[in-house]
């Protein structure tokens, strides 16, 4: 039983975090597209559920297992494969994760999503199992996919407990060989500083947020690489990743030990089956580490939050607004968010330039 989480994906972590979720493969598009209320779908006629879009798409993996762990040739190739072991990338499906988190409990819970959708399912679910599958319950169908969903949440909760348990449970294997040691701030300024431990290395090369942000030579055992501190983002919250790799006088990236420069299709249609694909890629060394500006002891100031609590919004309109009209006991925690006009003055203009931002800010959502 599939069932469509009204869940609209736009992003890459989005994906991979629906994939989680319903285990679709590379059937992922048909599966979530299968309950879309009677509107026309693909051009194929108003109707509530295709079964026939399903075909092929009901492998389920264990509820304690990844589906880009299964060495099966259609998840080899895929190129999610490989983007699951990018450290920027888990940092933000990791954020995403914990961002939809209290959501999750909705989907499987009593009265919940899944029962609402099997009862508008009912009908042409229990006619298509008593025509092909007349040893199936439809209710006991439904049970199997709460406790499924309610079991797959529970371990993923754990493998989502920090970006570096995700990293861990998905494959990525940090290099013994080199290490982020430091992460400093000294006004627009970061300092980031990595211990190399490969006598072959050069330099070691700086990314940040997924963006190559240096490359610094080695000095003794360490290299240091300052960056604007416009690489990082914007909020005290949100994590920020950097990543190194390891060049050599070349100029090459160095990789592990198990390296292997064979391209698989020279193996056989069958070496997926043959051995373990995370062993025969070649992976460059790396290392990873994630922070906060808080960390840094930086402080972001969002324009217009006047109340301090790191968001812009119509709180801050109403605090404002109370503020000027004297209410007693209305405090602001910075004016300066609220100078609008930028004349160190605050008065109705600075509000109303205040509501025009909120509008305009609203409109871009």
């Amino acid at each position: 039983m599939y069932i469509n989480t009204d869940e609209e994906i736009t992003s890459k972590e989005e994906y991979i975090y629906g994939n989680c979720k319903i285990q679709g493969n590379d059937k992922f598009n048909n599966v979530s597209q299968l309950y879309s209320g009677t509107i026309q779908i693909r051009g194929r006629g108003n109707y509530t559920w295709d079964y026939d879009w399903t075909w092929n798409a009901s492998y389920i993996v264990p509820t304690d297992q990844w589906w880009t762990d299964q060495n099966y040739y259609n998840q080899t190739v895929h190129w999610y494969k490989y983007l699951v072991k990018d450290p920027f990338f888990l940092t933000k499906a990791f954020e995403t994760y914990q961002a939809h988190k209290d959501e999750f409990a909705e989907i499987y819970r009593e009265g919940g999503k899944i029962d609402t959708y099997s009862e508008m399912l009912s009908v042409p679910a229990v006619a298509d199992l008593a025509k092909w599958h007349s040893d199936q319950n439809f209710q006991t169908e439904v049970s199997k996919t709460k406790n499924y969903v309610s079991q797959r949440f529970q371990w993923l909760d754990e493998q989502f407990s920090s970006v570096e348990t995700l990293a861990s449970s998905l494959g990525y294997k940090a290099s013994d060989k080199l290490s982020v040691t430091n992460i400093s701030a000294d006004g627009s300024q970061v300092s980031l500083t990595a211990q190399v431990n490969e006598s072959s290395a050069e330099s070691v090369s700086f990314h940040v947020n997924g963006l190559y942000a240096g490359e610094s030579k080695i000095n003794g055992n360490n290299a240091v690489l300052s960056v604007s501190a416009d690489l990082l983002q914007k909020s005290d919250t949100a994590l920020n990743t950097v990543q190194i790799y390891i060049k050599d006088k070349d100029g090459n990236y160095i990789k592990s030990d198990n390296q292997s420069s064979q391209n698989p299709w020279e193996r056989g249609r069958n070496w997926w089956e043959q051995e373990s694909s995370s062993e025969s890629q070649s992976t460059v060394c790396s290392d990873f580490r994630t922070f906060t500006l808080s960390d840094l002891g930086i402080s972001i100031s969002v324009k217009g939050d006047v109340n301090a609590d790191g968001a812009f919004n119509v709180a801050d309109l109403v605090l404002l607004q109370k503020w000027l009209v004297a209410v007693p006991d209305v405090h602001i925690s910075d004016w300066e968010n609220a100078d609008f006009c930028q004349d160190n003055v605050l008065n109705a203009f600075d509000l109303l330039l205040m509501r025009r931002e909120l509008l305009n800010n609203s409109n871009l959502q």
